[in-house]
């Protein structure tokens, strides 16, 4: 977290992971893996928080504009994702276009 915070990202969207929660509050890893890159000395305007990977990448992908570089980091709804890529594809999405629902 601290060498990714150290990079000065435009944007960081923590996202809600409940299958990895270990136990613990559905929110609880999301949360501690937010206050370690506010820590880290992120800028909290340039924290964003997703209640799940597919909300995360549609946060991130409403975000982005033409000529950004978006790290999409998917796991657990990785065919989710790639579907959503697929589609936003098929219907000639572009960077800067609001997102279909």
């Amino acid at each position: 977290v601290q060498r990714c915070a150290a990079a000065e990202p435009d944007r960081v969207i923590v996202k809600t992971m409940e299958k990895y929660g270990r136990g613990r509050d559905p929110h609880a890893v999301a949360e501690i893996v937010a206050r370690c890159f506010l820590d880290a000395g992120l800028d909290p305007e340039r924290l964003g928080r997703a209640p799940d990977e597919l909300a995360a990448v549609r946060q991130a992908l409403d975000w982005g504009r033409d000529g950004d570089l978006l790290l999409l980091l998917s796991h657990a709804a990785r065919g989710d994702v790639l579907d959503l890529m697929q589609e936003l594809d098929a219907a000639g999405w572009a960077p800067g276009q609001q997102l279909p629902q």
